[in-house]
């Protein structure tokens, strides 16, 4: 065999050996480790970065895609944590906290019906995950921004305070007697009664 030959046959790339799997698995465990390490510390810079070649060794892994929106949405980036989510959604369908977290950037970017449509999934795939004050924090935001933005949001921007009010009655029946913002609920039949 002449080196030409030899060289040609060494230069084939063949399937993996269990060492080269070994290797790409403990170089995927430390990127992930080192990405979660970094998101701990608010550091989503060298979050994205870790999470990116980790995603380049084991793309079919959705915690880590899921894991890079989070460090977008630390830097504002949300199309491309929107993106992300997307695709650890794709690769994990029916995850809840993929959804809520989908949710929360789909209002971010005043995508309000998306994002109501999403946390419903979400609260439907995980009922007695979310704790009251955590759901009256989204949808009363929610239902804030989307009143703030413009006034063709106004049935979104009741949907969410809705929901917001079913999270804490009380605390929105106080609310009411002092605010005239829940005058706009006056029309609903169910709602009205509430706060008149």
């Amino acid at each position: 065999m002449g080196f030409l030959n030899w060289l040609l046959k060494a230069l084939e790339i063949g399937p993996p050996n269990e060492e080269s799997k070994r290797s790409t698995a403990a170089r995927f465990a430390i990127l992930y480790q080192r990405g979660v390490d970094f998101l701990e510390n608010d550091r989503f810079e060298e979050a994205q970065d870790a999470f990116r070649s980790a995603i380049i060794l084991r793309p079919e892994e959705p915690e880590t895609w899921f894991l890079r929106a989070v460090a977008l949405e630390g830097t504002g980036r949300y199309d491309q944590a929107l993106s992300d989510c997307n695709q650890a959604l794709t690769l994990r369908p029916r995850s809840y906290i993929y959804l809520w977290v989908r949710a929360r950037l789909f209002l971010l970017l005043g995508r309000y019906e998306e994002s109501l449509t999403d946390a419903d999934q979400a609260l439907e795939l995980q009922p007695g995950e979310f704790d009251p004050y955590t759901l009256d924090k989204f949808y009363s935001f929610a239902a804030t921004a989307a009143m703030i933005m413009v006034d063709d949001l106004r049935q979104e921007a009741l949907e969410f305070l809705k929901r917001a009010i079913d999270c804490d009655p009380v605390k929105y029946r106080e609310l009411a007697s002092q605010e005239q913002d829940f005058d706009l609920l006056g029309e609903d039949p169910d709602y009205g009664p509430r706060f008149q």
